[in-house]
C-alpha cells in the first residue's frame, strides 16, 4: 500500500525555482504536483515552504497492492471511466420543473424517488423509477465499465459484459435511453445494486476529513479522506456480489452511497480483463 499525496498551492517564482532543483516542475500561480510519502520529500517541503507545509498537502489516493486486494472479502469500487452526462443537463423552458430539485438536476426527474431534498444540502435519491438518458451511444475505447457525471454512484457497462458477468450473479439491470427519441440504446445497460449493505461501516475520524450531522434529515454525511483500506463493516453485508452502503457520502450538496464489489465479482472482473474500475480493499 502507498499513500499518494497532492501539493497545491499558489507558487511563487522563487518556490518553483526551489522545487526544479528537486526536478519538481510547477508554473507560477496555482499549481500542484503529487509525491509518495517518504522522508526525504518532506525535508525538501520543510526546507521550502517552512513549518506549515502540511497545511498545502491532500491525500490523492492510496495505491494498493494486488495482494491486498485478493485478500480483501469486499472491495470499494470508483469509475475510471467516465460516459457523459444524463440528459436534460436543463430545464429545456419546461415551466413544470422551475422549483427545486428538478430546477438543480432535471435530469432526475421521473428517474429517481426524491426522499430528501434541502437547496442547503441537495437531495437523496431513492428508489429509481425510470430509465436514465444519455446523448447518444458512449464511446468505450478498451474500458468496460463506466459511470457519468454527476451520478458517480452509478454505474455501466456493455450488454456483452452484464450478460457474460453480471446476470449469472444475479444482478439486474436497466436499458439506458437515447435522449430526444427515448428509445434504448444499444451498447450500454445500467448495473442495478442488488441491495443496501446490512451492515454498518467502522467509520472513525482517522478516516473522514468531514462529518456532517444534518437534523433535517437526520443523518450523518461522510467525507473520507482516500487515506488506507475502506471502513470495515461492523457485521457480514449480506449476501450480495454488487450493493451500497447504508451511510451517505459528499460534500456541499453531493450525496451518495458508496458502491462495492465482492471478491468473487473482482475474480470475474480481473479474469476477464474489464477495465474501467479503481478498487478499494474494504479493511477485514
Amino acid at each position: 500500500m502507498r499513500i499518494k499525496y497532492r501539493f497545491f498551492k499558489n507558487f511563487s517564482f522563487k518556490e518553483v525555482s526551489k522545487l526544479k532543483t528537486s526536478n519538481i516542475y510547477v508554473d507560477v500561480g496555482c499549481d500542484a504536483f503529487t509525491f509518495y510519502e517518504h522522508d526525504q520529500m518532506n525535508e525538501q517541503l520543510l526546507s521550502i515552504f517552512g513549518s506549515n507545509y502540511k497545511n498545502y498537502i491532500t491525500v490523492a489516493k492510496t495505491e494498493f497492492s494486488e495482494n491486498e486486494r485478493i485478500n480483501a472479502d469486499y472491495l470499494s469500487i470508483r469509475s475510471s471511466k467516465v460516459l457523459g452526462y444524463p440528459q436534460p443537463e436543463d430545464l429545456d423552458g419546461n415551466d413544470e420543473l422551475e422549483k427545486f430539485p428538478f430546477n438543480v438536476f432535471p435530469y432526475l426527474n421521473n428517474v429517481f424517488e426524491i426522499t430528501k431534498k434541502s437547496e442547503h444540502f441537495g437531495i437523496i435519491r431513492g428508489k429509481q423509477i425510470g430509465n436514465i438518458s444519455l446523448l447518444s451511444e458512449p464511446k468505450w475505447n478498451k474500458k468496460g465499465i463506466g459511470t457519468i457525471y454527476w451520478l458517480e454512484d452509478t454505474f455501466f457497462t456493455t450488454p456483452s459484459i452484464y450478460e457474460n458477468i453480471f446476470k449469472p450473479l444475479n444482478i439486474q439491470s436497466k436499458s439506458v435511453m437515447e435522449y430526444g427519441n427515448e428509445k434504448p440504446l444499444v451498447t450500454v445497460v445500467q448495473l442495478l445494486p442488488q441491495g443496501i449493505s446490512s451492515s454498518k461501516l467502522n467509520i472513525n475520524d482517522n478516516n473522514v476529513d468531514e462529518k456532517i450531522h444534518i437534523p433535517e434529515w437526520e443523518m450523518t454525511r461522510f467525507h473520507l479522506n482516500n487515506q488506507g483500506f475502506f471502513p470495515s463493516f461492523e457485521n457480514h453485508p449480506g449476501n450480495f456480489d454488487f450493493f451500497v452502503s447504508q451511510e451517505n457520502f459528499g460534500s456541499g450538496c453531493a450525496n451518495y452511497k458508496e458502491v462495492f464489489v465482492s471478491q468473487k465479482l473482482y475474480q470475474l472482473l480481473k479474469k476477464n480483463n474489464i477495465k474501467g474500475l479503481d478498487y478499494y480493499p474494504v479493511k477485514q
